[in-house]
């Protein structure tokens, strides 16, 4: 499993040319992100939703739900690849 993230990340960094931390982690979701997050001093959080929709994703009790309501930081949902760079 570990190997695997760390090919994720590395193929998305690259592809995205930025650079990207890996980091796995055993706890509640939410809970282990905006902990990660504070240690990072992370500026944005940015979360990737699929499957059910983006309003869908956004119902209480689902974990983009949760990190938007709980972060200190803004919080940007993905549902598909941007067509160009956010501003």
């Amino acid at each position: 499993l570990r190997a695997e993230l760390h090919q994720l990340v590395d193929q998305c960094a690259a592809a995205a040319g930025v650079t990207a931390n890996r980091l796995l982690t055993v706890g509640p979701v939410v809970d282990e992100i905006l902990s990660q997050a504070e240690r990072l001093d992370a500026s944005l959080l940015v979360f990737g939703s699929r499957g059910a929709g983006f309003l869908r994703s956004l119902l209480p009790g689902t974990t983009a739900s949760k990190l938007v309501r709980q972060a200190r930081q803004p919080v940007l949902i993905v549902r598909t690849p941007a067509r160009a760079d956010y501003r």
